[in-house]
């Protein structure tokens, strides 16, 4: 599971970078090809979100996080 967390921040990393990348004041050949290669890359990329969701999901039901009453 450690693999997994790994590899989804390493993508949230890669779309932080583009997205400064992006915002940077640069010219318009040099912007035009920034966004045209990163739409090429997150349209691949896009099954993290769902990704990302499961293993929020798996974290937050995980028997180690719930919380027992103890009391009779």
């Amino acid at each position: 599971m450690a693999l997994q967390w790994m590899i989804l921040a390493c993508v949230v990393a890669v779309e932080a970078a583009v997205a400064a990348l992006v915002t940077l004041p640069a010219p318009r050949a040099v912007r035009g090809q920034i966004v045209a290669l990163t739409s090429l890359l997150l349209q691949p990329l896009a099954s993290v979100i769902p990704f990302a969701a499961f293993q929020l999901l798996g974290a937050c039901v995980a028997p180690s996080s719930r919380t027992y009453c103890l009391c009779r």
